[in-house]
């Protein structure tokens, strides 16, 4: 009985309902077309449509990618020269261009790949930027650091590992601890100054060559170190997502602007090391590590300035002397690239800025 009465209540209600409105529902009011569009927005935190074409993971990729491909050219014209040069001291007389010329090759690939990867870095964190939600920190955390992890370390250090290192030192184990080397007994007293001049010429060469190598590939390095610290600071702790504004770029890199500006401001960076490294308190153990260093290459050059003005009769007297040096020069070097500058103190790291401009004056303005 008591369903009964509930259902024909129910009834009478929807007959009541029907003759008030006529049988016709009205329009939604203004406001209800209002809410319904709200309704129909994104929710807090998650950002509109991408405009910028490619996912982030993608645009990663498409840098590793780079880097590979630009390694394996580099390596594949220096088996390319190794085959036009052959393995004969005539040979290389002949076909000594071709190795300035991959030396030429070597260097511009360095200094492009680092410009593309600025750029394809722009690229990369206005995908994260336009994909990512802003209010997602974890996520954005997570793709900045994937590209510091996936960039600046692997990508950079097999670069490092792959040409620096790898590729130059078959150059000079090849050529001038090889081939030139080997000539110079088989000689007539007669050749040994032209022998000499062969010599030198190739180890300023590839000294030149590999400087401006490591010059281009530091440089890029550091810039990708700015960019990511730049967004790093911004994405997730100022609540700033404007790439172009972070990074003031136009949306380009330019790595020739950088190194003239690098070039013209020498002298200050000098003097802004030392002022920091003196006001601060450098660690005596770091200080002496370093002065070490330093002097090592004051002596280095010391040395190679002599070897480059010797006659025929005091070259072979310093021929062993020479390779000493090559091996502690190396060594030097593998010490000084091995200092994590991230674990250095303000301190020490301005006085580490301080000694590698030192050395690489002095190494430049010596031609070595």
């Amino acid at each position: 009985m008591k369903k009964l009465i509930i259902l024909a209540s129910a009834i009478c209600l929807m007959f009541a309902l029907a003759s008030c409105s006529g049988g016709n529902s009205e329009p939604q009011s203004a406001s209800q077309e209002t809410n319904s569009t709200e309704s129909a927005a994104p929710a807090a935190g998650v950002e509109p449509e991408s405009s910028v074409e490619g996912d982030p993971e993608m645009v990663l990729k498409s840098i590793q990618d780079d880097f590979d491909s630009t390694i394996s050219s580099i390596n594949e014209g220096f088996e390319e020269t190794k085959t036009s040069i052959g393995d004969s001291y005539d040979g290389y007389l002949q076909n000594e261009q071709t190795l300035l010329d991959w030396y030429e090759n070597t260097e511009a690939a360095t200094e492009e790949l680092g410009a593309r990867t600025l750029e394809k870095s722009i690229e990369y964190f206005k995908a994260v930027s336009n994909s990512i939600d802003h209010e997602d920190s974890r996520a954005l955390e997570d793709a900045i650091d994937a590209y510091y992890d996936s960039v600046y370390e692997d990508a950079y250090d097999n670069f490092y590992d792959s040409v620096y290192e790898d590729v130059y030192d078959e150059v000079y184990d090849t050529y001038y601890d090889g081939i030139i080397s080997d000539a110079y007994d088989t000689l007539g007293n007669d050749e040994y100054d032209d022998w000499y001049d062969v010599s030198s010429d190739c180890y300023k060469a590839w000294s030149r060559s590999m400087s401006d190598v490591y010059k281009a590939w530091s440089r890029s390095r550091s810039d990708v170190y700015s960019y990511w610290s730049d967004i790093n600071s911004a994405f997730l702790y100022n609540d700033e997502f404007d790439v172009d504004a972070i990074l003031g770029q136009s949306g380009s890199a330019d790595s020739e602007t950088s190194s003239q500006e690098e070039a013209s401001d020498s002298s200050s960076s000098t003097e802004q090391a030392s002022v920091a490294s003196s006001s601060d308190g450098v660690t005596p153990e770091f200080k002496e590590t370093m002065d070490s260093y330093e002097a090592f290459f004051d002596e280095y050059i010391d040395f190679m300035e002599k070897y480059a003005e010797a006659d025929s009769s005091d070259v072979a007297s310093m021929t062993s002397d020479l390779t000493d040096y090559m091996n502690q020069y190396t060594e030097t070097m593998e010490k000084m690239n091995s200092i994590d500058e991230d674990e250095l103190s303000s301190a020490d790291l301005a006085y580490y800025s301080e000694v590698n401009l030192r050395i690489s004056q002095k190494l430049s303005k010596a031609n070595l």
